[in-house]
């Protein structure tokens, strides 16, 4: 039988450098006051310093059973269909501030089939950045939300299939 534990008071202190490393020790107690807690390091990844732009992250992207289309035509379209679920994402992409590499992805399911029926009408948001130190270039995304009062992820790895940037130039930006 699962035991639900409420959290009582916590903490968290830790180091932060901007742009280099952040480290923390978590430590709380339980029910019954037992204590627990770990210790969490996140790295500073350079590809957040590289430029953003609708331009920049247009283009068909695929994933195992995904076909993701970032279009820039005026509209920031995000569309995908996934063949074996029926699911079809419509959403939007945006970047956040031209200077980084950071993506805002939203998307909302709709047509999805047999258990995957509780995704439609779900909307979920995040974040990606644009991977262009693989090849083929990489949108890495992570988007969560609620679906019938159900927390859901979408953690996906796409991989750049075909570019349809202005100008026509294919492969990895000028100078990266």
């Amino acid at each position: 039988m699962a035991r639900r534990f409420s959290t009582g008071p916590h903490t968290a202190p830790g180091r932060c450098q901007a742009r280099s490393a952040f480290s923390a020790t978590t430590k709380f107690k339980v029910d019954l006051g037992k204590s627990n807690g770990d210790s969490l390091t996140l790295a500073f990844n350079t590809l957040y310093n590289r430029a953003s732009s609708l331009g920049t992250i247009t283009g068909n992207y695929t994933a195992v059973s995904t076909s993701i289309v970032f279009a820039d035509n005026g509209s920031r379209v995000v569309f995908a269909r996934n063949a074996a679920t029926g699911c079809v994402l419509d959403g939007q992409v945006a970047f956040i501030n031209p200077r980084y590499n950071a993506y805002d992805v939203s998307v909302s399911y709709a047509s999805c089939n047999g258990i995957d029926g509780v995704l439609n009408d779900a909307t979920i948001t995040g974040l990606g950045p644009l991977d262009n130190t693989v090849s083929p270039e990489q949108a890495k995304i992570e988007l969560s939300g609620t679906a019938d009062g159900t927390k859901v992820a979408l953690v996906e790895t796409l991989d750049r299939s075909e570019l349809c940037r202005a100008g026509g130039s294919r492969g990895r930006d000028a100078g990266s």
